[in-house]
């Protein structure tokens, strides 16, 4: 319910994103606020299950997704960026992650990166 709460603190469009760092993976941009409700019920019910970048990090790694060991896969031009994007559209199998990476993202919807919180793709508060 904070969540839905926060929701509400907000004006459209709503950027909701899911899982911890790792470049953007995740999320998903809605209109309206009744929207945004059901994707977030959605989202901390699962709706990305296997395909977490936390889970596809732990699975090239071997073992778990440490904060650290995630910025070293949240750099979108890196190697292990790559590889963890290829596993993320893997196993949701999709062809391109295009608009999941924050300048993508905000410049397909206006959005100033002022205007969001980007802790979640830079790690940066």
């Amino acid at each position: 319910e904070s969540g839905k709460a926060f929701l509400r603190t907000l004006s459209a469009p709503y950027v909701l994103k899911a899982d911890g760092l790792a470049a953007g993976k995740g999320v998903l941009i809605v209109p309206t606020l009744d929207e945004a409700d059901r994707v977030l019920d959605e989202m901390l019910g699962g709706m990305f299950g296997n395909a977490s970048s936390r889970v596809v990090i732990e699975e090239l790694e071997g073992k778990p997704a440490t904060a650290e060991l995630v910025k070293e896969y949240a750099d979108p031009d890196s190697e292990k960026y790559q590889k963890m994007v290829d596993g993320i559209c893997k196993k949701l199998n999709f062809t391109s992650l295009r608009f999941h990476r924050l300048d993508d993202m905000l410049e397909s919807v206006g959005i100033g990166k002022d205007k969001l919180c980007t802790y979640c793709w830079d790690g940066n508060e």
